[in-house]
């Protein structure tokens, strides 16, 4: 047995693979999905340059989880975020581009999928 060595197939381990068309998702399930997949908390600062940057006076991670209202204000910043709206809601590249939101990225703002 062969297992894919690319970076997009290891997080399937043994498991089977089978084609299928997923069609987009709604802009509140594409931003939970990019939420829960990036590999770094997510900041004011990724929707705005003129806010502080992490490791700066002021910056503090936007809460994903909690209290309804804080998680669904992060949730509300991505669904408009020109990020999902540049991967057109669908859910392989939304996987894929949250996968490159790491430490090394400053801001959402920079990320290589963006025109």
């Amino acid at each position: 047995l062969r297992v894919p060595s690319s970076r997009c197939w290891r997080s399937l381990a043994m498991a089977k693979v089978n084609t299928l068309e997923l069609s987009p998702l709604p802009p509140r399930s594409a931003a939970e999905l990019f939420a829960r997949r990036v590999r770094r908390p997510l900041y004011a600062h990724d929707f705005d340059l003129s806010a502080p940057a992490p490791g700066h006076a002021g910056a503090a991670p936007l809460p994903m989880g909690g209290r309804q209202a804080e998680a669904g204000d992060l949730l509300d910043r991505l669904a408009a975020a020109p990020l999902l709206h540049s991967l057109g809601n669908l859910p392989g590249r939304i996987v894929e581009a949250a996968a490159q939101v790491d430490e090394g990225l400053p801001s959402l703002l920079r990320h290589p999928a963006l025109p």
